[in-house]
Parts: structure tokens; sequence; C-alpha cells
């Protein structure tokens, strides 16, 4: 290191952090195996969405007329299959649905200036449009 070619020391990372992930899954049911393994996220989807089908039903009573597997086996599949599949602002449709609750019971009636958080009747909002250099 006394010469004037200085060697850089290159140390190279490597990161195994993929290796800790397990992927969680269900083989089995009641000591019943199933034929392929499933995630515990989409079961808690198909139970919620089997539960909202079963209240429809009461609410909507030409619905008992669909046939028993296609109520309360397939259209839950289905519906579930698709909300786990589709997103809404960068999330799947129950976690956003949520979300709206969630800001419905906690944030409603109140506003933010300046990252501080103020209830909505205390008083008005000031915006300054006055951004350009121009002067108006």
């Amino acid at each position: 290191m006394a010469n004037n070619n200085q060697e850089i020391n290159k140390v190279t990372l490597y990161s195994y952090s993929k290796v800790w992930t397990v992927e969680k899954k269900v083989y089995s049911l009641f000591d019943m195996i199933l034929p392929a393994p499933i995630n515990p996220y989409t079961i808690v989807v198909f139970i919620f969405v089997l539960l909202g089908f079963m209240g429809l039903e009461r609410l909507l009573p030409f619905l008992s007329n669909i046939p028993v597997i296609l109520r309360y086996l397939v259209l839950p599949y289905l519906s579930a299959q698709y909300l786990m599949k589709k997103k809404l602002d960068g999330k799947n449709p129950l976690k956003y649905l949520l979300g709206i609750f969630l800001y419905l019971i906690t944030e409603r009636g109140f506003y933010m200036e300046k990252f501080t958080k103020h209830p909505a009747g205390e008083e008005n909002l000031k915006l300054n449009w006055k951004c350009s250099k121009g002067g108006f």
C-alpha cells in the first residue's frame, strides 16, 4: 500500500434473505389431505366471501333458487380468487375496504394542515397559491 498504485479492496456481500422466507401453505384440513396446498389468507378470504353470500341470500331470497354447490362453493371460490387477483390502489380489495372503513371510523371530521390534525369545524384551511415568480 506504500506505492502510488493503491489497490481498492472490493467486498461483495450476498443477501440470502429469500432463503429465510417460508411460504405459508396448508396441506391438510382435519386429517384430510388437500389436492393442492392453499394459502391461509385465501382460506380467510373464502370464508368472508362465503359469509357475505349467506348474508346476501337472506336479503335477496330469490338467490335460494341457485343450486347449493354453486351457491356455497363455486361462486364464493370464484369471487375469492377474483378478490385475491384484483388490485385497487395497489392493494387487494379487502385491504382497500378495510382502509376506507378505518378512515370513516378514525379520521372523519378532521383535516391535515402542515402535518397537524385539526377538527373540521375549528378553522378554515388556508392555501397560498402564489407559487409563481410572476407576482400575480
